[in-house]
């Protein structure tokens, strides 16, 4: 959810406050409405800004909000204490930020934190939240004694109190994502089922080195016809997905009623499975195929219509449009190993991507000789990029490669990224589904 409070003139950049229930109940943060150039000044003060000298401050809560213990605790909270300069007294003040968005803004440690005292440390992308590190603010005896005497944490112990375990949970991740070089002409080569050798493309790469936001926060917000994703909780009563029959007569039907709960369809077509493993060894004995490393997307327009003709059928293609007003092209990812600690998937929000600008249609041939067409993406600075760590074979990531309406999001691009992981981190291994969605 969206809440509107004024941010104007005190941020100088658009920005929005939404919750951010992984902090707790009612919490809520401040998020990026556009990409901020790391450096931008993005906060400056003006007389929304109160300063109470601490002498005054008892009488001041007194007089504002009396024995309402909630109203003052929120008050406490939203203020903040500045670190003394030498020679300076500005730890005499306790700062009140009572209409400005800014009261919001999270807490992440150094190293995690994308904010500072004089700006952006590094570029923010379009919602990603905007944190700071609480432990430079000033934190002395009449600031803490008053804290502790209404029952709330000074900033400084908030800090304190942080734990990686919690910062992990919640920060984003850096990672370096390879896109097509502007101009580079390309080629994708399919690896094949049960080959140790990895898929070969033509052309050139370049790596950028991108935030990817734990997906998990906001996990109820995305949808499919907006991101072009969304994680669902699914229990599957197979035993073993590398048995083609338990597949066949079991999955199939799991996915075809989890695809019409999850997008309305009224018919789901299934017609490939694919298995990975970032193993060569589990390549060859499982009969599965890599990771996908490069940024793209299943399909452009050409290759799903060319695609639903094959599967479905000159006729039924001919005569869609007397059942059927859409169709889309929606994958079902769901890890089979126990947890996935390495080479996850990561997805591109749509509403960052630039059809015209970033996608390019690229040639795909398979070692079979079909001939189909991927797209794959030039670098922009909008892209927002989501992951959903540690998943698990009870979860699914829901991924739109194409879609007949004009009016909703047709194309996701994603990737598998090198995510940082111990030693003796297990082999990422999962299946993935494809399948046509047709609504009436």
């Amino acid at each position: 959810e969206i809440h509107h409070f004024p941010t104007l003139p005190a941020f100088v950049c658009p920005v929005e406050v939404k919750d951010t229930p992984q902090y707790g109940p009612g919490h809520k943060g401040v998020f990026a409405v556009e990409f901020i150039p790391k450096g931008t000044k993005f906060w400056v003060w003006t007389d929304r800004v109160k300063a109470i000298h601490h002498d005054d401050l008892e009488d001041y809560i007194a007089r504002e909000f009396g024995s309402d213990k909630e109203a003052i605790q929120t008050f406490l909270r939203q203020g903040f204490v500045l670190p003394s300069s030498d020679g300076g007294n500005e730890d005499d003040y306790f700062y009140s930020n009572p209409t400005d968005a800014g009261r919001f803004m999270n807490h992440r440690p150094t190293g995690k934190a994308n904010c500072g005292p004089d700006g952006a440390i590094r570029d923010i992308h379009p919602q990603e939240e905007m944190t700071m590190d609480y432990s430079f603010h000033g934190n002395p005896q009449w600031y803490r004694e008053i804290c502790a005497k209404h029952g709330v944490q000074t900033e400084a112990e908030i800090a304190q109190q942080h734990t990686p375990e919690e910062d992990e949970n919640t920060a984003p991740v850096e990672a370096r994502l390879q896109y097509l070089k502007p101009g580079s002409k390309a080629q994708y080569v399919a690896s094949q089922a049960g080959d140790a050798k990895e898929a070969t493309h033509e052309g050139e790469f370049i790596g950028y080195t991108v935030p990817i936001i734990n997906g998990r926060p906001l996990q109820n917000e995305w949808t499919l016809d907006k991101h072009g994703f969304r994680l669902v909780s699914n229990v599957s009563i197979v035993g073993d997905f590398h048995d083609d029959r338990q597949i066949e007569e079991i999955y199939e039907k799991e996915i075809v009623d989890l695809l019409k709960t999850h997008t309305g369809a009224d018919k789901v077509h299934i017609f490939d499975h694919t298995r990975r493993s970032s193993s060569s060894e589990g390549r060859t004995s499982k009969k599965s195929r890599e990771p996908s490393a490069i940024i793209h997307n299943d399909y452009s327009e050409w290759s799903a219509n060319k695609r639903l003709k094959e599967i479905m059928g000159e006729e039924f293609v001919n005569n869609m449009e007397e059942q059927y007003s859409r169709f889309s092209i929606v994958n079902v990812w769901r890890p089979i190993c126990s947890v996935v600690e390495m080479w996850p998937l990561c997805l591109c929000d749509s509403t960052t991507l630039s059809v015209e600008n970033d996608l390019v249609s690229v040639p795909r041939l398979s070692k079979d000789g079909r001939k189909g067409e991927i797209q794959m993406a030039t670098y922009s600075k909008n892209h927002k990029w989501v992951y959903f760590p540690r998943m698990t074979p009870k979860e699914v990531i829901l991924l739109k490669t194409f879609d007949s309406s004009p009016d909703v999001n047709r194309f996701t691009i994603h990737t598998a990224f090198d995510v940082e992981h111990s030693q003796d981190a297990q082999t990422r291994e999962s299946i993935e589904t494809r399948t046509f969605v047709f609504y009436k």
